[in-house]
């Protein structure tokens, strides 16, 4: 594709994919709101559990999902060619946790909620970093097809 067809292709699908992703990032807000990590989940922890210890795993999870997947993901994600999808697919994966989590907490025991809520929040904040760098790639490519 020469430039000319690439600015028509994104002309033709401006409006419907700045609407999907305003509502995607509003909504995906909303919900982040609902499930805050300094006063919801601690307390639903709680309610699974008396030990003190799970509450502060919440902290050590996310900061430990925050810097390590970062080091070992790097080599990888700086070689793809299309990054749009990518993104895509890391972006759905950060909604099924929460999506799965929540149906989890009708169906199982306290014990096996308490297993799961930690290996899926675990998965959540892999998948929120990968998507997060993949998407600062993506903002720069595009700013360097805007330049262009």
């Amino acid at each position: 594709m020469d430039k000319e067809e690439i600015k028509d292709k994104i002309e033709e699908n401006y409006r419907f994919n700045f609407a999907v992703n305003v509502g995607d990032g509003a909504f995906f807000s909303l919900g982040m709101g609902f499930i805050a990590v300094g006063t919801i989940l601690p307390l639903f922890i709680r309610h699974l559990t008396n030990l003190k210890f799970y509450i502060s795993m919440i902290s050590a999870i996310l900061m430990f999902g925050a810097n390590i997947p970062q080091l070992l993901s790097a080599k990888y994600t700086r070689n793809f060619d299309r990054k749009k999808k990518p993104v895509l697919i890391l972006g759905l994966l950060q909604r099924i946790p929460w999506l799965l989590l929540t149906i989890l907490t009708f169906f199982m025991n306290k014990k096996d909620l308490l297993i799961s809520f930690f290996i899926i929040l675990g998965f959540y904040k892999r998948t929120q970093l990968l998507s997060e760098k993949k998407r600062k790639v993506l903002a720069n490519a595009f700013r360097i097809y805007l330049i262009l």
